[in-house]
């Protein structure tokens, strides 16, 4: 199984930056997102996933590259206001949500 961290409710902070997910991420958003979090420049950036009712492949994919991409630059990405529909559709790609401590974050 595949994790991706999340905090509950990450709350605003210098350094924090946060980017709003759509509540439909099909493979036509996958661009957009992807161009999204490569334009943040914080060390941790909060993936507000509050509002998704469907997660498609692609932008599920676009979330995990981010995940490494931003590790390896000793940089975070959290996932915070997980919605079932977001927690549903990672599950059934094969990913899970592990809270923050647990990941070693």
């Amino acid at each position: 199984m595949v994790f991706l961290a999340f905090d509950m409710m990450l709350p605003p902070r210098d350094g924090v930056e946060t980017v709003v997910l759509e509540s439909v991420l099909l493979s036509g958003q996958a661009g957009g997102l992807a161009e999204r979090l490569q334009a943040t420049t914080g060390r941790l950036v909060a993936v507000d996933g509050g509002a998704v009712e469907r997660l498609g492949g692609l932008c599920l994919q676009v979330l995990l590259s981010a995940d490494l991409s931003f590790q390896a630059a000793g940089r975070a990405l959290r996932i915070c206001r997980p919605s079932e529909g977001l927690r549903e559709g990672m599950l059934l790609l094969g990913v899970s949500l592990r809270p923050a401590e647990e990941a070693g974050a």
